[in-house]
């Protein structure tokens, strides 16, 4: 009864996070979870984390870029114009500067600082049948966007050139915060949650009777995430959400586990995330040269989410030195193509669904771990059984994603 209460008191404090576009922490990812221990009916468990450097961006080709480059190489002031009614004000600038558009004039190199200030998450699980539980966790992130310098690419050689950096390129901050109502280019730094979830997961070994191979293990889970992280912030260059951006989403997946002998294991685990979609005010493109970063038009839009997938592969020493375990593990991430449809017909579906940032992104990283469990000296009967771990995510390549290389730590018990 008593361990009933405090999985009832802590069932509104804890929950997960699915995060977009960047590889911030899953707190119940199988490479940074602790191990199923099914003796205990309760597991109470911290995670922490930090950037090591600033993130690396990765453009449409798959090479290395600044973050703010991911999407386009460069940003373009003139076509940022374009698509707008002539009578607006918009429409008149775009009239008075008269410049047609040579891939250099009105053009910027935009380039800044993507940092992981911290990270974390605090989680539960409860055993309320054998193999069966109940997991909940709660992600809390800090990311800060500094260093940001709009480099002006404008020359200073025809009249056309001089309009440009006259009305438009020479105090592009002020003219873009005007006009794009809000819209603010330079850096920040946002604090948040990220999307609650509810897992329920399930776990079984089945022993084997060969020379070799000793036990084979599957593990499955499903369950859903609540739109509860903090939003995109449209007013903001690059400041993506931390979870799935209003959006209800499912969680299904499962693994395979073999042991050889009482000291190595390998397995895979794949997981196939799917948001519902949500509908809210956001930046869109009214021209399809329009580059991401400099859009003036707001409006609301359902957005539709392309599916995310997760591939683990994972070796594991473990009882090695006493409780210690070493593992080393892959993942792949791939999200699909986003779509966007408007809530009224004053731009173009066609042209707003033309932005490379809905375009499916992929991101592979390296993960290692190392974790010490204490019931390797406390035995099973123990009233409490403590463990920690500490790992390192090294990010080496994707597709329009900014990735961080990151170290944590995890503490937890069960009891």
């Amino acid at each position: 009864m008593i361990r009933k209460n405090i999985f009832f008191s802590l069932l509104a404090l804890v929950v997960c996070h699915s995060v977009d576009a960047m590889n911030l922490l899953r707190p119940y990812d199988p490479l940074v979870r602790p191990d199923p221990y099914t003796k205990k009916n309760v597991g109470v468990f911290v995670w922490g984390e930090a950037g090591l450097k600033h993130a690396q961006g990765f453009n449409c080709d798959g090479r290395i870029s600044n973050v703010l480059q991911i999407w386009n190489e460069r940003q373009d002031a003139l076509t940022m114009l374009n698509g707008f009614d002539a009578c607006s004000d918009i429409g008149q600038l775009r009239i008075l500067i008269d410049a047609t558009d040579d891939c250099v004039r009105g053009n910027f190199r935009v380039n800044g600082d993507l940092e992981l200030l911290y990270g974390g998450a605090a989680g539960l699980q409860y055993y309320f049948y054998p193999g069966i539980w109940a997991g909940f966790y709660l992600p809390f992130f800090s990311q800060k966007l500094s260093n940001v310098f709009w480099q002006d690419l404008t020359q200073d050689v025809t009249v056309a050139d001089a309009r440009v950096r006259q009305f438009l390129t020479s105090d592009i901050f002020t003219l873009v915060n005007q006009l794009g109502d809000g819209l603010d280019l330079l850096g920040w730094t946002r604090t948040g949650l990220g999307d609650a979830t509810f897992l329920l997961e399930w776990f079984k070994v089945y022993p084997q009777s060969r020379p070799v191979l000793s036990e084979i293990a599957l593990d499955g889970r499903f369950g859903f995430s609540v739109p509860t992280g903090l939003r995109a912030d449209e007013d903001k260059i690059f400041a993506l959400p931390f979870g799935y951006d209003g959006a209800f989403a499912v969680i299904a997946g499962g693994g395979l586990r073999a042991t050889w002998g009482n000291m190595l294991r390998a397995g895979f685990d794949i997981e196939l995330q799917h948001a519902f979609g949500s509908t809210r005010c956001r930046r869109i493109k009214t021209c399809s040269d329009q580059t991401e970063l400099l859009l003036l038009a707001k409006t609301s839009a359902y957005k539709d989410f392309g599916l995310n997938q997760r591939y683990d592969l994972y070796a594991q020493f473990f009882n090695f030195l006493g409780g210690l375990s070493l593992m080393a593990g892959y993942q792949y991430y791939k999200h699909g193509e986003d779509h966007l449809s408007l809530s009224n017909y004053d731009y173009s579906n066609t042209i707003a669904n033309s932005a490379v940032s809905l375009e499916e992104w992929t991101r592979h990283e390296m993960v290692f771990n190392m974790r010490y469990d204490f019931n390797y000296h406390l035995g099973d009967c123990a009233l409490v059984i403590p463990h920690c771990s500490a790992f390192v995510r090294l990010p080496f390549n994707g597709k329009r994603v900014a990735l961080f290389t990151t170290a944590g730590f995890e503490i937890g018990m069960y009891f």
